[in-house]
């Protein structure tokens, strides 16, 4: 009896449980009905939950009546499916149509990501304001193939990376790439990471063509933010400590005379430091007599603080949206008297007039000043700071400068040898219509203004120096440094002006689909500039050009123009996307050479196939579900030459070419330079074979190129008999080839 009544609660026990919590099971697929291991499994609303398998099947524990599971993976769509009670659920999610039809910016429009068959990297907004560095340039550092940023210097306003495409495409004509800021050319570093979407990197001929000759090098491309329906306000800012690092430890003033006189000694010379290595060791180091200047604690005075703020404010209806950010960043050096701010301010405006007529309008305004001493560059008083020994004196005990070096002392340099301030002010006006008077036709107008003036004061102050006077326990002053002091200042105004006017038209039919693009762009850059300096200041509290003696006053000026006028088009053809044609070209024309070599076309072709779409894939398509192989081969020039009139010869002037004549020193000017008119572009010719593939629906991305870019027509100078008596002109001679692979992955 007591048996049976054992079994009864069992069972009553065993039943309830099942009836709080029952099994429900099912397999997850994909569009091809391949199973989806890594799916997320959760009830919605509680947090009950699990992954699918490697068979993609899975298994949880629900309550019993209705409910709803919810299925995710990275790649596909989310889906919610409701059930009635344990069971068996079968699921099948759906490609993610986001992903599918990602749009990737390119030269002059988009286009989808599966559809393009040039070498395009695409760098998202967040991955450049996650690293905190004062130039954007920076922030590109290892976030694309093929891309390299080598940074010259940590210095305030002067630590910008150099960007190099694939290595250096030529000798003389330039090698930075073409650096466009919503179509507007501008100084990458001039924008806060905070106010960018999106920046493309353009690598090879077929996806620059459409630029001509000013993309030679390459082509990055910046898509700031815009508004949106609603509002939404965001702050950002941080704060950092930038340090020296990987600073070589020097030895100390005693320990350097015992090993200069072991290099002595073993030079065959008799040793240099005998008697003071004595003094040294018997009363040890004052900063009078006897010095051991630590130069890194002299120089390295300053703190090293940097912080950024912004501010943005998106805002908009379905008729106007308006984006508006504001930023400021401050950074001090390592030295005195070494800092950098800058100030950006950003208003961008869409306008939906009506259904088919649309409209921009940007306005930028940025600030940049540079503090630096005036006697010297940072980098070199922290290079002279780096290789003065320590008997070598640096400050007496009393604070009073010592000689350094042969007179140059890195940390007076610093602290009270002058300052150097530029300040740049830039205004960028951008205006755009759009219209579109039916399906697929898109006519575009657009004009852009960027001004900017540059002005710099440069103050090269005295220091004094003095010497020891052991007998008296004094000082004396010895001499200021440098013998006179000097006061420069200069000026520049820049505009550069573009005037772009395009028409783009969309068709498919039936499974063919075609993009035809075709533009017309004018270019006019204006530079005036003009400079003065004078010597021997009456005083140092008056760094004023009024200040100085108008013997040996130096003053120049001039103006410079440069003007360029292309027409370009593009062609884009599918079949089902999945065999991909795309054809440009662009012709250009440089006011840097003679009419009859004004004008050059530059084409490129390239082709695509998307293997992934064929029937033959689908064995495996739940595992590489996207594979796509490209190919492309085209020209594009180069005119980039330091000069804006390389075929002319050009009068200077200076002190050196008066003469004396009637009495009195006449100016004079000559002619110092040969020319040559006949010079024309320099080409690069790039081949180009990639392969992109999506693993694991697209969680995992690959990219990979080979590439090879041969450089003909190279723009040098020759040099020419001495019994010339001018300088080489430029010519068209000599190649050079760059050939390399980058690979690319990504997780996500």
């Amino acid at each position: 009896m007591s048996g049976l009544l054992f079994l009864f609660i069992f069972f009553c026990q065993q039943h309830g449980s099942f009836a709080q919590s029952q099994a429900l099971r099912g397999t997850v697929t994909g569009t091809q009905g391949e199973a989806l291991p890594g799916v997320t499994v959760v009830v919605k609303g509680g947090t009950t939950g699990t992954t699918t398998s490697a068979d993609g099947s899975y298994q949880l524990n629900v309550s019993p009546g209705p409910g709803t599971l919810v299925f995710s993976f990275m790649g596909m769509e989310s889906k919610e499916v409701s059930y009635t009670g344990p069971g068996v659920l079968n699921v099948q999610l759906s490609d993610d149509l986001k992903t599918l039809n990602e749009v990737v910016v390119v030269g002059y429009g988009t286009q989808k990501k599966v559809n393009l068959t040039g070498s395009v990297s695409v760098v998202d907004g967040e991955t450049l304001t996650n690293r905190q560095v004062a130039s954007t340039s920076l922030a590109l550092q290892g976030a694309a193939p093929g891309v390299t940023i080598t940074q010259q210097s940590g210095v305030p306003g002067g630590d910008a990376g150099t960007i190099r495409i694939r290595g250096i495409g030529s000798v003389n004509a330039g090698q930075n790439p073409l650096v466009l800021v919503d179509n507007v050319e501008m100084s990458l570093d001039a924008i806060d990471p905070n106010n960018i979407a999106s920046i493309s990197i353009l690598k090879d001929a077929a996806a620059a063509a459409v630029y001509g000759s000013r993309a030679a090098n390459g082509v990055v491309l910046i898509i700031t933010k815009r508004g949106a329906n609603g509002v939404k306000v965001s702050y950002n800012t941080y704060v950092t400590k930038q340090e020296a690092t990987d600073l070589p430890q020097k030895v100390n003033a005693l320990d350097h005379m015992k090993l200069w006189d072991v290099a002595q000694v073993n030079s065959g010379l008799p040793p240099a430091f005998s008697g003071q290595i004595a003094d040294y060791e018997k009363l040890g180091p004052d900063n009078f007599t006897r010095f051991n200047t630590d130069w890194k604690a002299l120089v390295l005075t300053n703190n090293g603080l940097m912080h950024n703020h912004n501010l943005n404010v998106s805002a908009g209806t379905d008729k106007i949206k308006v984006f508006a950010s504001g930023s400021f960043l401050d950074q001090n050096g390592l030295t005195a008297n070494t800092n950098y701010k800058r100030t950006d301010m950003r208003f961008n405006t869409d306008l939906a007039l009506t259904k088919k007529l649309s409209a921009s309008m940007d306005l930028v305004l940025n600030q940049t000043n540079r503090l630096w001493p005036g006697q010297n560059s940072p980098q070199s008083i922290i290079q002279r700071m780096l290789g003065y020994p320590a008997t070598a004196p640096g400050r007496y005990n009393t604070g009073e400068w010592g000689e350094g070096w042969s007179n140059i002392n890195p940390a007076a340099q610093a602290e009270d040898g002058g300052f150097s301030r530029q300040n740049v002010d830039s205004r960028i006006l951008k205006g755009t219509l759009t219209y579109k008077p039916v399906e697929g036709l898109e006519l575009l107008a657009t004009y852009s203004t960027n001004f900017y003036i540059v002005k710099s004061r440069n103050f090269t102050n005295q220091y004094d120096i003095y010497d020891a006077d052991p007998a008296n326990n004094a000082l004396i002053l010895a001499r200021p440094w440098p013998a006179m002091n000097a006061y420069g200042e200069s000026r520049s105004e820049n505009v550069q002006n573009l005037f772009r006017t395009q028409a783009t038209y969309n068709r498919s039919f039936g499974k063919h689909n075609i993009t035809l693009l075709g533009g017309f762009s004018t270019e006019d850059f204006k530079s005036t500039f003009i400079s003065a300096s004078r010597q021997n200041l009456l005083s140092a509290d008056r760094p004023y050009l009024d200040s100085g003696d108008p013997l040996g006053e130096t003053l120049s000026g001039g103006e410079n123009r440069f003007s360029m006028v292309s027409a370009y088009t593009r062609v884009n053809y599918n079949y089902k996307e999945k065999y991909l044609l795309e054809v440009n070209g662009r012709w250009d024309a440089s006011s840097r050479f003679r009419e009859n070599n004004w004008w050059k076309l530059f084409p490129s072709v390239s082709a695509g196939w998307r293997i992934s779409e064929e029937d033959f894939w689908s064995g495996i398509s739940g595992v590489v579900n996207d594979a796509k192989l490209r190919a492309s081969y085209g020209a594009l020039g180069n005119q980039a030459l330091s000069g804006y009139y390389p075929t002319f010869s050009l009068f200077e002037s200076g002190a050196g070419y008066n003469y004396y004549f009637g009495d009195k020193i006449n100016a004079g000017y000559a002619l110092t330079t040969a020319s040559n008119p006949n010079i024309r572009w320099e080409t690069s010719k790039i081949l180009d074979i990639g392969a992109d593939l999506g693993l694991l629906n697209n969680r995992l991305t690959i990219t990979a190129d080979f590439f090879q870019r041969d450089i003909v027509d190279m723009l040098q100078r020759v040099p020419v008999p001495t019994y010339v008596g001018l300088g080489s002109p430029f010519v068209n001679v000599g190649s050079m080839r760059n050939t390399g692979w980058g690979l690319g992955a990504g997780w996500r």
